[in-house]
């Protein structure tokens, strides 16, 4: 195993990175009653924050990506990084609406430099034999920082607003954030750009050249079949996940669960199991020289699972709940940590990968699927459960066949001699 304790430390730092940026972006989803009452806000203004930064996305996505694939994507990372960090400190000065929409407009455009870099930054730090592996310990930085962050955050806040009042706990929530975010930044950009990468961080020819360079490198990644395997894979990957998390609601108003129990197991699954599940499904990908192959298998028995509960009746003994939400939730975390790494089964080229991964965000589930849950819910009840897991089933049908094409195709191209690796890529540290 080609992990020095370094190595791991970059991949922690990271994953520390991705859950306070996600952590900062989105928090309205944690804080959301802090959030309404500090800033005086209605429950519509709130969600206008959440709908401003998609919009920032879909514009920004395709432009940022191709850029990065032109710069040291490690660079990239780190000032895009910091970026988002200042925005978290000026919401922290100026706890107002006007200035949350101000970090959502400038954080969600550095946004999207920054989420086309940091997966392609963890994929040409792997080494060959060690690529699930390397997304497994950045998903482990993800469970773990998403949980020290999130505590630390509502810790402050309730000791802060209990004095101060609650603009000083909102406050004390963004510095929280700043300061971890600090330390992913700088303390991550020392480790990563101490170690050799094992892949190019740009194209070979990544100097900037203007318009008609981005552009030349947008048709060259729109046209490999790879790249629409490996956005579908995704798509199927992270949407099966937003569908699990249904199982909450689900366990309430259709199995009789309490809410508590409900909410308890949700934490637990979507934050505790990751931190076994990610190195664990990284550790099999290697072994079988695929993570792509690990997924669909995963992805076999979740569709199952779903079957099963489909059929369970109200009172289901609360044992058998926690027994589907440990294996949902397993399963599901390794899934969502390792989707970025199928880009290797898919033979996305390593230049053309942070567009590619920009293109995912463009066809993303987040876009539809909760209004489209929502929606089938208010208008059908309880019945419209059975639409949502009939949808799971679709796309994790879906996603099964993607990930088979993947598979078939890379075996392909190398019994025909064709390398799925850069052969001209440096020897890691």
């Amino acid at each position: 195993m080609n992990l020095s304790a370094k190595r791991v430390g970059a991949y922690l730092l990271l994953g520390l990175g991705f859950s306070v940026v996600m952590g900062f972006m989105y928090m309205q989803y944690v804080y959301y009653d802090a959030m309404i009452e500090t800033l005086n806000i209605s429950n519509t203004q709130l969600g206008l924050l959440t709908t401003v930064l998609a919009v920032v996305g879909l514009v920004t996505a395709l432009p940022l990506g191709a850029l990065v694939d032109r710069v040291d994507c490690r660079r990239a990372l780190t000032a895009s990084l910091l970026v988002i960090i200042a925005g978290c400190g000026f919401f922290a000065l100026v706890p107002t609406y006007e200035s949350a929409l101000a970090s959502r407009v400038i954080g969600g455009i550095a946004m999207s430099a920054w989420y086309a870099a940091i997966y392609k930054t963890v994929q040409v730090m792997a080494p060959p034999d060690s690529i699930g592996r390397s997304f497994g310990l950045f998903g482990v930085g993800i469970a773990v920082g998403g949980i020290l962050v999130n505590v630390a955050g509502l810790w402050l806040y309730d000791r802060v607003a209990e004095v101060y009042g609650l603009t000083a706990g909102l406050s004390a929530i963004l510095w929280a954030f700043f300061a971890a975010g600090m330390i992913a930044a700088v303390a991550g950009h020392v480790l990563v750009m101490s170690l050799a990468p094992a892949q190019p961080v740009r194209a070979q020819d990544g100097t900037i050249k203007g318009a008609r360079a981005l552009l030349k490198g947008f048709g060259r990644t729109v046209r490999d079949p790879g790249t629409w395997l490996y956005v579908v894979g995704c798509f199927c990957i992270y949407s099966f996940e937003v569908s699990i998390s249904y199982f909450t609601p689900y366990f309430t108003a259709v199995l009789g669960a309490t809410a508590v129990f409900s909410g308890v197991l949700a934490v637990f699954r979507q934050y505790g199991l990751r931190i076994l599940s990610a190195p664990f499904g990284g550790w099999l990908g290697d072994k079988l020289g695929s993570t792509a192959r690990v997924i669909r298998v995963s992805l076999v028995v979740l569709a199952l699972v779903v079957v099963l509960v489909m059929t369970l009746p109200k009172g289901t003994p609360a044992g058998v709940l926690i027994a589907l939400t440990l294996l949902l939730g397993l399963l599901g975390t390794m899934n969502i940590s390792l989707q970025a790494s199928i880009s290797q089964d898919a033979m996305v080229p390593p230049e053309n990968m942070a567009l590619a991964v920009s293109m995912t965000s463009l066809f993303s589930a987040d876009l539809f699927q909760a209004t489209l849950f929502g929606y089938w819910l208010d208008s059908f009840g309880n019945v419209g459960y059975s639409y949502i897991w009939t949808f799971t089933l679709v796309v994790a049908c879906v996603g099964i066949g993607t990930l088979t094409a993947m598979l078939h195709r890379r075996r392909r191209a190398e019994s025909g001699g064709v390398s799925t690796r850069n052969p001209q890529a440096p020897k890691p540290a």
